[in-house]
């Protein structure tokens, strides 16, 4: 049984020496996260060693050159009789391998630990010689010259010098051990049985330790079968003698991945509640619902031209603060096809809002009209030729994509609009959008690079299904990314970035003239986008001039019934006269609210004010310099409804009056 590392229970110590730099921050604030990141470690993480037993045959060559000089020197300190372990663990992309020796006098047992961590590139190698003694009381001491990387149990104490030889750490742990002795007996070990006993003992001890505290978990079913695919998928590839044997079975692992339909209505469901309760915080309950039916059509586009063009896993989700996306796998798509699914989201939304603000306009449904103004103002917004917008991957799979400086200048120049239109509008989504897309500048200049040229050398990129990477096409794009990212890049990553270099060889560029009319059909949506919207904005102030002023001036609007204002004069008010005063207004849902408080304030009032109702609105006209009584009368209007403010001679109010006639003459007798 393999257990799973959960990095989120290692303790701050543990984060400090896997860094051991500054970086360690960035490892502490994962951890109060609670994020998961790939893990490895000198214990094995497994319930135990007996399996893993082998004999030195077993071994491959290039471990038991490694082990050699390590044996040779414990050779010369009295240990002898090695007993071998092999632990493939495929989850974690580490193999551990283990020689264990017996000493003559049984104090101790020695083992050369050599870790090999597969999950970067290149791959991590750790080896390094300790001493075990085992005492009557279970506990045990051991002298590592390896770097620590897990805390040990309180039974365990462990005499540490860092990169020390094997001959002065064993000195120094027959000094440890003298000190140990002198209050406990060591459990001796002699006989290449003792020690199988004494390293099951010890192991037992260390497992059980990262089991209480979380580090160590068993794995589910669905990871044990994972992790047996891929340890199958590296054998299977080692024994055809294929170099790369960790990148093609993370490689095939992407590649077979396949997603239910279940997991994909669940993202869906969750990612729209999640938008609509960011929408409903930013702007209002309104507009978040509004833009939903917009963008799932929106998003419906690309996801029918997916299908049409057999991609997998084809997932729609929303995106708080952002919108939508469709995501889906296909490797072997040229790039025409991958201009079409850029363009079926914006285009058919452009026709959907055409038709929508034409029959707004002749129902005259106001609603309908809006819907439709903001159906076109988004699809026309998302072909400018911008990334990550539609309309900058049609400019992309169309002339940029044709060399590698087209390319990341494009990218270069898409992060820097997102970031300068951000930071002048304020969008930190933006910013951060553009910020990301500027670090990941490099990577995306070298794969482009790397498909360029493998393009130029006429790597066949097709595979025979149609939908996978030929392996012997793999081979030479692995070794073009192990080449240009030196540094320590994971086996996954590797995998990934093989297939964006693979997905971009077969994105071919269309020809000149399909690409001008892919690029044609673009301007010639945005246009239509931009036209559409200006003729149901004058369409709306044709006849819905009241919407429009409304919006310009107040949200509320408020129907005002012809006839004599409700008017009080205190004795000594000046009133609304053009005599200077300060006025408290408070607009309320109805007239007849206003109404209703007319008397409780007029039966208070000083002599000195006057008071008007005017449709929904009470109006309190005060003297000008007097403060006192402005604060009280504001304060009591503030009780009663939360629409109050105070005009003066230097703030005014203004009001729209808006008449809607039958026809041009009674319009003319109305005004």
């Amino acid at each position: 049984m393999f257990y799973k590392i959960d990095s989120t229970r290692f303790s701050f110590r543990e984060y400090w020496w896997c860094t051991r730099s500054p970086a360690v921050l960035v490892g502490w604030l994962v951890k109060l996260l609670r994020v998961p990141i790939p893990s490895s470690s000198d214990d094995p993480s497994v319930d135990s060693l007996q399996p893993f037993e082998v004999a030195v045959e077993a071994l491959p060559e290039s471990v038991r050159e490694r082990l050699q000089p390590l044996t040779e020197e414990l050779a010369a300190c009295g240990f002898q009789s090695p007993v071998y372990y092999a632990i493939d663990n495929t989850f974690h992309e580490t193999k551990i391998y283990r020689a264990v020796f017996s000493e003559r006098s049984g104090r101790a047992f020695a083992c050369i630990h050599y870790r090999i961590w597969s999950h970067s590139h290149p791959p991590k190698h750790v080896v390094f010689p300790l001493f075990v003694s085992e005492f009557n009381d279970g506990t045990f001491l051991v002298s590592s010259a390896g770097k620590p990387d897990f805390e040990a149990p309180a039974s365990c104490r462990v005499n540490r010098l860092l990169g020390a030889k094997t001959a002065a750490l064993w000195t120094s742990h027959q000094q440890e051990l003298a000190k140990e002795t002198a209050r406990k007996l060591v459990v001796p070990v002699r006989t290449a049985d003792d020690v199988r006993g004494a390293v099951e003992r010890n192991h037992a001890v260390l497992r059980d330790f990262h089991l209480k505290r979380g580090v160590f978990k068993p794995l589910t079913n669905a990871e044990q079968q994972r992790a047996l695919a891929l340890g199958d998928s590296v054998k299977a590839s080692t024994a055809s003698g294929l170099q790369h044997a960790e990148v093609l079975a993370q490689l095939n692992q992407i590649q077979d991945k396949r997603t239910g339909w279940g997991n994909a209505v669940v993202i869906l469901v969750v990612s729209i509640a999640l938008f609509l309760g960011a929408g409903a915080a930013r702007w209002s309950w309104k507009i978040a619902l509004l833009l939903i039916p917009i963008l799932l059509f929106h998003e419906l586009g690309h996801y029918v031209a997916m299908q049409i063009f057999d991609y997998r896993n084809v997932r729609m989700f929303f995106i708080p603060f952002f919108g939508a996306a469709v995501t889906g796998k296909n490797y072997n798509v040229p790039g025409w096809k991958k201009a079409v699914v850029s363009l079926m989201g914006p285009l058919p939304g452009i026709v959907l809002g055409t038709l929508l603000g034409f029959a707004g306009i002749v129902l005259h449904k106001a609603w309908l009209t809006k819907v439709a103004m903001l159906a076109l103002i988004l699809n026309g917004f998302n072909l400018l030729p911008v990334l990550p917008l539609d309309g900058g991957w049609v400019m992309h799979a169309t002339l940029f994509s044709r060399h590698y400086l087209l390319d990341t200048g494009f990218r270069a120049l898409a992060a820097l609009a997102l970031i300068v239109g951000g930071a002048f509008s304020g969008d930190r989504v933006l910013m951060y959008l553009g910020i990301f897309m500027l670090l990941g500048l490099l990577p995306a200049f070298r794969l482009a690079r790397i498909a360029t040229r493998l393009r130029q050398r006429g790597l066949p990129p097709v595979s025979p299904d149609d939908q996978t990477i030929p392996t012997e096409t793999a081979q030479v794009i692995i070794g073009e990314l192990k080449q240009a990212f030196p540094k320590r890049v994971t086996t996954r990553v590797l995998a990934q970035y093989t297939l964006q270099v693979f997905e971009t060889l077969n994105a071919r560029p269309p020809g000149w003239a399909a690409s001008f009319a892919l690029v044609f059909l673009q301007a010639v949506g945005g246009m239509a986008a931009l036209v559409f919207a200006g003729v149901f904005l004058l369409g709306q102030r044709s006849d819905l001039r009241n919407m429009i002023v409304a919006g310009a001036t107040s949200r509320a609007q408020h129907k005002l019934v012809c006839g004599p204002d409700r008017v009080w004069q205190g004795a000594e008010a000046s009133g609304f006269s053009t005599a200077a005063h300060t006025t408290l207004i408070a607009t309320f849902a109805t007239p007849a609210g206003a109404e209703k408080i007319l008397p409780s304030f007029t039966n208070a009032l000083p002599a000195n004010t006057a008071v008007r109702i005017f449709g929904s609105t009470l109006m309190v006209a005060l003297p000008a310099n007097d403060a006192a009584t402005r604060k009280k009368w504001l304060a009591e209007l503030e009780l009663v409804n939360t629409n109050v403010f105070v005009a003066a001679t230097n703030f005014p109010a203004a009001m729209a009056l808006i008449c809607i006639a039958p026809n041009t003459g009674v319009a003319e007798a109305i005004q």
